[in-house]
This record gives structure tokens, C-alpha cells and sequence, in this order.
């Protein structure tokens, strides 16, 4: 019997199976026949997609905390004595 060598499916092949999982027009068990993938891999797709879309988002609202913390006027900075302090009023909704 021949050894059978693992099939290495493309990044951008994960995220559109992953998208299609996620609108749920299509069962996963028709995903996953298309795919030529077991259903349990087009689930850890699907959640891992959904958890790196929270990260973007997450990652762009760290980022405006920062160029807000960057463009904030000198004279309001000075009234606080370190910064983690002027963050947190920055942070806080």
C-alpha cells in the first residue's frame, strides 16, 4: 500500500469556504464535498475566521486610541502626571 501524501489547501480556499460556512446558504456537509474536506475542518475555519475578524476590528480600535493618544494638545497631556492615566479616559466609553 502506498503511502498517501497530505493535501495542502490554500489559504485563500480556507477563507472562501470559511465565508461561504459562515452565510449559511449551503450545508456544511455540501462544503465540505466540494472542498473534498471532513465537515469538523470546515467548522475550525469557519470559527477561526470568526475570531480573526474580531481581532481586525479589535486591532483598528487599538490603533485610533493611539493616533488619538498621538494628537492630543500638549496642555491637556500636562494636567496628568503618566500617561496610563490620560489612557484610561481615553479608553473608557
Amino acid at each position: 500500500m502506498t503511502k498517501r501524501t497530505r493535501r495542502k489547501i490554500d489559504a485563500g480556499l480556507k477563507a472562501k469556504f470559511a465565508l461561504e460556512a459562515l452565510r449559511e446558504q449551503e450545508s456544511v456537509a455540501d462544503l465540505a464535498q466540494r472542498c473534498e474536506a471532513h465537515p469538523t475542518q470546515i467548522y475550525a475555519w469557519k470559527k477561526q475566521s470568526q475570531e480573526q475578524a474580531t481581532r481586525a476590528f479589535d486591532t483598528v480600535i487599538v490603533q485610533m486610541r493611539a493616533t488619538l493618544w498621538l494628537t492630543l494638545p500638549t496642555a491637556f497631556l500636562s494636567v496628568f502626571s503618566s500617561p496610563p492615566m490620560a489612557m484610561h479616559l481615553i479608553a473608557t466609553p
